[in-house]
């Protein structure tokens, strides 16, 4: 900033002392110290970016808050879904646990048929093998 300064001093001491010993009418001065100032105008410049920059950076903190929420959201759509996924797993094994009784029943069912059906007279017992098979 120093340098910025201090080399637009040195162009308007140039100036000064130009105008001065040439005789040009303060107007005529005042109009190119005018030129030399709005033409390098970088202050405005880097004004205008530092604007632009906090613009920005206001406005990625907006989505990065909508983000966030977002993020929220989701992970609490993750752990409800997780509860679920829970609660199915449990009903499944307590389903597997009730098919593998059921099952076990259904063969005690068919040892004891086939028991019953093995004190029956022979001409009785015409669909031992296909019923009973190897529980006879």
């Amino acid at each position: 900033m120093t340098g910025f300064i201090s080399s637009k001093f040195t162009i308007l001491a140039a100036a000064v002392g130009i105008a001065f010993t040439t005789g040009v009418g303060a107007s005529v001065f005042a109009e190119e110290l005018s030129i030399i100032w709005e033409g390098n105008n970088e202050l405005t410049d880097v004004e205008s970016i530092v604007v632009q920059l906090v613009t920005d950076i206001d406005a990625l903190t907006v989505e990065i808050e909508a983000l966030n929420v977002q993020i929220a959201s989701a992970n609490d759509d993750a752990a409800a879904l997780q509860a679920q996924v829970d609660l199915l797993i449990l009903e499944r094994d307590n389903l597997e646990n009730e098919l593998m009784i059921a099952n076990n029943d259904l063969l005690q069912f068919k040892v004891d048929i086939c028991a019953i059906i093995d004190t029956l007279p022979t001409n009785q017992r015409s669909n031992y093998d296909l019923w009973c098979g190897v529980y006879g």
